[in-house]
């Protein structure tokens, strides 16, 4: 019963960030003004890449266990990745959004868990889900890796 209200509770979560995020394209960085918001809504836009990055590996980690449930075992290990990494991103998009005291570190997890996602996906990139999140995931990490962080 418990696993299925968690089950339940994610799977709105993840309903509710796509909707957020609806028109959001990974494919183009968000405009940021210029003047005194523009740090802010520099963060903001990295924040919001960050979840949208959550939102697929939660969609990749669906698909691969459909697989593995198919008898693709390959994509046990991809499961697993991408579970991991959409709760990585779900905490740091908080994080960054709300330019948390541990900003830096979480950042340092969030590059490192995309691209160790993206690594696991690329195996398996002849399944276009599999490559779309393995794009997601590094367009994630670069972006992370280009926020400033004031001291």
């Amino acid at each position: 019963m418990m696993v299925r209200r968690e089950l339940i509770l994610g799977l709105g979560a993840t309903s509710m960030a796509g909707a957020l995020l609806g028109g959001f394209s990974t494919a183009q960085e968000p405009k940021v003004p210029a003047g005194d918001a523009a740090p802010h809504h520099a963060m903001a836009a990295i924040a919001q890449k960050i979840a949208a990055c959550s939102v697929e590996c939660s969609s990749c980690y669906s698909h691969c266990t459909m697989n593995v449930a198919a008898g693709k075992k390959e994509h046990a290990a991809c499961a697993a990745a991408c579970l991991d990494c959409a709760d990585i991103c779900a905490m740091a998009s908080r994080v960054v959004g709300r330019h948390g005291a541990f900003l830096s570190i979480v950042r340092d997890a969030c590059v490192q868990a995309c691209l160790a996602c993206s690594i696991e996906c690329e195996k398996l990139a002849a399944d276009p889900m599999m490559k779309k999140c393995a794009s997601v995931c590094r367009e994630c990490a670069e972006a992370c890796k280009r926020m400033h962080i004031q001291a």
